[in-house]
């Protein structure tokens, strides 16, 4: 009984180590490595993922900055879908409150993707005529392979 008791605790201690282990590493990593190290966001990423650090390096002070703006847009957009899902799920249907919630979500939406749409443009316009050729050609080619996995 006491042996078992003492194989338990020995487990027990080796996968509590290995957990804050494991914790650390990230906690490490993250101070270590920072945001600079982070990857573009998934919606402009298609543009620089053709260049090296080096140029991608370069843009990453848009990107924060582009970051930093879109933060609250994002933050609005969550909160108008879950108020939608709340006017939907909310009993008895009331049809004037769904509306409203509808046409939150897509002035939130519509704010979010502009703030987007420019954020590219000026990304691309930091770029050279050789940069925003190759980016589009990337563009494509990550187009055509959707499409070819979808058709």
């Amino acid at each position: 009984m006491i042996k078992s008791k003492n194989k338990f605790m020995n487990i027990f201690l080796i996968l509590s180590l290995a957990l804050n282990l494991f914790l650390s590493g990230i906690v490490i990593g993250h101070f270590l490595f920072g945001k600079a190290n982070r990857p573009f966001p998934p919606h402009l990423k298609w543009i620089t993922e053709s260049f090296n650090d080096d140029v991608r390096r370069e843009f990453r002070p848009l990107m924060r900055e582009h970051a930093m703006n879109t933060r609250p847009l994002r933050k609005a957009l969550r909160e108008s879908q879950q108020n939608f899902i709340t006017a939907l799920m909310t009993e008895p249907f009331n049809e004037a409150a769904v509306n409203k919630a509808t046409e939150e979500l897509q002035g939130h939406s519509e704010n979010l993707q502009s703030n987007m749409q420019k954020q590219m443009v000026k990304l691309m316009r930091n770029m050279t005529p050789e940069q925003r050729k190759k980016a589009i050609s990337h563009l494509k080619t990550r187009r055509d392979h959707r499409q070819r996995r979808e058709g």
